[in-house]
């Protein structure tokens, strides 16, 4: 595409963000007479002769606001048995409001990222170890997307309401968004660019690079002056800057899905070196999610472009960006992270350094670098999964002879075959993984208690027929 291509919709987007503001029905004589004549008969004041009902209330709609909104609405029914094109009032569409929201299908879908980022949260904190560099900055970035979310739904509800301007949730919402773009480029160019401070990673062995520590001060001193820049400029204004407010995010956002393409990219087009302990041609297996999470995420963006009457006066183009981007962020994005944050997955690349013991088709073997005892063995199966009961039989059925083998190989006349599955049965990385654990002596390898409870005979039957029925 030319420079001239890429300006003129470059310019087509500026123009289609300042009008979104601009409108023609509520200018409109018919409506303006509707509204006086509505007023007349049904308030005194801005207070309605007969009281709104509770959910209109509670949603601070008053009497001209409930003018407004019924005018605009027989207005549109007119036009549209008429054939007429459908107007919008005050910067927006009509829409048809259920309790009190102005926008229901905006707010339900964004309870619905809510809820997607509360999941991925959830599975980002239970599966990717406590000592991973990037584990703290996936989850904040989960906390400040929720945090958009949470005030996109106050927006919505009845934020900037067609007669009924409420600047700081206003703000809050556009803020909030930011802050979410923003730290998501953030916490990218330290994943890239490998910024994050690897003396943490406990899992790793032999060399370990520098962690960049200034550079990361310096780029995290400049986000956070980029977005108090821009919040400032934004509330010292008169009047609030819709035009720029779109064109940061649009440009902070469109710099974020480059790194990610990029990094997807074939070895001899990428200039990203992806994992510190691998040459810069690798390219793991799941190199390409990141190239489809950032081209749907600008798809969907796109759907802001194609504004459109809302169908049925429910769904229009912004709550159908709203309806895509959530299963983008739980399947794409999370699932991304958790892909990258693996550690185990990772040593059986040869992407992290280990100490291998031995290596087959299925499995990898490796001494623990925080050994119970001495010769303390890890063996994992090459296919990542985060129980036993999830993983494919032929990597099982390999695990018990590799582990004789090593038993045998390190003389250890006592020891512990060891696996634990799920958090509170102390497993604490989420990949299937078997300890060999010698035990020369009382004070070294595994010690463990064993608080044995008598079980009656019945609840014992009952149990076993429970469990053979079942197999």
């Amino acid at each position: 595409m030319s420079h001239k291509r890429i300006l003129t919709c470059f310019a087509l987007l500026l123009v289609l963000a300042s009008s979104a503001y601009a409108s023609s029905g509520d200018r409109a004589d018919e409506f303006t007479g509707c509204v006086s004549l509505c007023q007349a008969r049904t308030c005194e004041g801005d207070l309605p002769v007969v009281s709104l009902p509770l959910a209109l209330r509670l949603t601070r709609w008053t009497c001209t606001d409930n003018c407004k909104y019924e005018c605009m609405h027989a207005i549109t029914d007119r036009a549209i048995q008429h054939g007429a094109p459908v107007e919008q009032y005050y910067g927006k569409w009509p829409f048809w409001r259920l309790a009190g929201m102005q926008e229901p299908a905006s707010v339900l879908f964004s309870i619905l990222n809510l809820a997607a980022h509360v999941v991925g949260a959830r599975k980002l904190q239970a599966r990717i170890p406590e000592g991973h560099p990037m584990k703290r900055y996936y989850l904040f970035f989960a906390f400040v997307s929720m945090n958009a979310w949470i005030w996109s739904s106050v927006f919505h509800t009845r934020g900037r309401a067609l007669y009924f301007d409420l600047p700081s949730t206003e703000k809050l919402d556009y803020f909030s968004a930011a802050a979410a773009i923003l730290y998501a480029l953030y916490y990218t160019v330290i994943r890239l660019f490998h910024l994050y401070p690897v003396d943490q990673h406990r899992l790793t062995a032999g060399h370990r690079p520098s962690s960049k520590s200034t550079v990361l001060v310096a780029w995290t001193v400049i986000c956070a002056c980029a977005f108090l820049s821009h919040i400032s400029y934004l509330t010292l204004l008169p009047r609030f800057d819709y035009t720029y407010n779109m064109i940061f995010n649009l440009v902070v956002g469109l710099a974020h899905n480059l790194l990610w393409i990029c990094y997807s990219l074939p070895p001899r087009l990428s200039a990203i070196r992806r994992y510190l302990g691998r040459p810069r041609s690798y390219r793991p297996a799941h190199a390409a999610k990141p190239a489809i999470f950032a081209l749907l995420t600008t798809a969907a963006t796109a759907l802001e472009l194609f504004d459109f009457p809302p169908w049925g006066r429910i769904i229009d183009a912004h709550s159908l960006w709203h309806l895509a981007t959530a299963p983008i962020a739980i399947f794409c994005r999370m699932s991304n992270h958790l892909d990258d944050s693996c550690f185990f997955c990772k040593i059986t690349k040869g992407e992290i350094p280990s100490f291998k013991v031995l290596e087959t088709d299925l499995n990898f073997a490796f001494l623990d670098i925080g050994p119970l005892s001495e010769g303390h063995t890890l063996i994992i199966p090459k296919y990542h999964s985060a129980r036993m009961d999830e993983l494919p039989d032929e990597y099982l059925a390999e695990t018990l002879p590799l582990a004789k083998k090593i038993a045998k190989a390190l003389g250890a006349v006592d020891y512990n075959i060891l696996q634990n599955n799920g958090k509170i049965a102390h497993q604490h990385v989420f990949h299937v993984h078997f300890h060999v654990i010698p035990k020369p002596n009382e004070k070294e390898g595994l010690i463990i208690g064993w608080p044995r409870v008598e079980q009656p005979k019945d609840i014992l039957a009952k149990k076993l027929e429970d469990i053979v029925s079942k197999l």
